[in-house]
């Protein structure tokens, strides 16, 4: 996560994991360590899940504030994800990702009207649709 998250995002994490993220070069100014009363500020960009952060939370983390997985390890109680949050909400946030998306396919066919623009034939295939949370369209 060192190399991958910018470091002029914040990133919430348990106790033991902004430890450890301390060790690894990120500033203990961008660590939110997670506890029973947190709330999401407005310039956290992701959450770091760990068994202990979903002890705290639940699955609220998902449905809420934090829908999207960048990236995840281990599995069961071992499993620790990276997550987007959204500071609007996962409803905001999905719909915004799936506009953006249909504006990107509606400005990809516009290019299909110039001949010297080729395409191979995975971008000529359709993009499976954003996954959208429950009763969120």
């Amino acid at each position: 996560m060192v190399q991958q998250v910018s470091q002029d995002d914040s990133v919430s994490c348990d106790q033991v994991m902004c430890a450890a993220l301390r060790a690894g070069q990120v500033s203990a100014s961008k660590l939110l360590v997670l506890e029973p009363a947190s709330q999401t500020p407005d310039d956290l960009a992701v959450v770091v899940v760990t068994q202990v952060v979903r002890d705290l939370f639940g699955s609220s983390i998902e449905s809420a504030w934090a829908p999207a997985v960048l990236a995840s390890f281990g599995d069961g109680a071992a499993e620790v994800s990276i997550r987007v949050v959204a500071p609007h909400g996962a409803l905001t946030y999905f719909k915004q990702l799936n506009s953006g998306q249909a504006d990107r396919a509606l400005n990809g066919k516009s290019l299909e009207a110039f001949p010297q623009i080729t395409f191979s034939a995975s971008a000529q295939a359709p993009s499976p649709p954003v996954r959208s949370i429950r009763g969120c369209g």
